[in-house]
């Protein structure tokens, strides 16, 4: 297969067109009033959605700059599955729609796939060029660059710093670090026992401090304690599975 290097030409001037349009200049070439009006209101949906949304061609930025953003879990996933090989949208999205261990994490639909897969090219963490194929005459394939393998590998091996990214991140890190050897997958989960634990000794003062008369309060520090009790159990037994199950491999 062989990169085509006019589509890839007119796809750069593209971009390049994209980058330069700002909101404001936008409002003004359309002299369209109602679009002045609801600018605004695409800024706060832009701010506030965890990917670049349908506005994005539209929003304000600075010229051949797009803003750096820390991945979010479900960006870390896509990174670990175009890190294996350089990977097409459409292949992609059959790994991510018929991997049942993936589905029980994540839910992708094919238009936040491509939204997430825009965003983080942008960010410089995966790269794309167009190459010919035997099912399409030509197709867009992804992989990751430098930087978004170093950022994939430090962020599988970190435990997560908030207790409600334990449902979520840590989950998604355990997914990947079962092809890495034992010792290691067992360093990361004890590493975050550590951390639950120190959350725990926080959660067990601060209730302490509370006035006998406040109920409420201590009723909230209670599920958080017992919840956080309940996961420090659960990754302990986690070692444990792994120690006597061939999960992960041997080094």
């Amino acid at each position: 297969m062989a990169e085509i290097p006019a589509i890839r030409e007119l796809e750069m001037a593209y971009k390049k067109r994209e980058e330069s349009c700002s909101c404001v200049d936008f409002a003004q070439s359309a002299k369209s009033t109602q679009l002045q009006l609801i600018l605004p209101i695409f800024r706060i949906l832009h701010h506030h959605s965890p990917y670049i949304s349908v506005f994005d061609t539209i929003k304000e930025r600075k010229p051949h700059m797009s803003r750096k953003q820390d991945p979010l879990s479900v960006e870390y996933i896509l990174l670990g599955i175009i890190q294996k090989q350089p990977i097409h949208a459409y292949d992609l999205s059959k790994i991510l729609n018929t991997q049942e261990e993936l589905r029980i994490i994540w839910h992708f639909n094919q238009s936040q796939l491509y939204a997430i897969l825009d965003k983080i090219e942008k960010n410089g963490l995966i790269q794309s060029k167009i190459i010919s194929g035997d099912a399409f005459p030509f197709k867009k394939v992804y992989s990751l660059t430098d930087r978004g393998s170093d950022m994939f590998q430090k962020w599988k091996l970190e435990p997560v710093q908030q207790p409600r990214m334990l449902r979520s991140d840590f989950l998604a890190k355990l997914y990947f670090l079962k092809d890495e050897p034992q010792s290691q997958f067992s360093s990361v989960i004890e590493k975050q026992i550590a951390i639950c634990e120190k959350w725990l000794l926080d959660y067990q003062k601060r209730k302490d401090m509370i006035s006998p008369e406040s109920l409420y309060p201590k009723i909230v520090f209670d599920f958080r304690i017992k919840s956080l009790e309940a996961m420090i159990s659960w990754l302990r037994e986690c070692i444990d599975m792994i120690s006597n199950s061939k999960f992960g491999k041997e080094l």
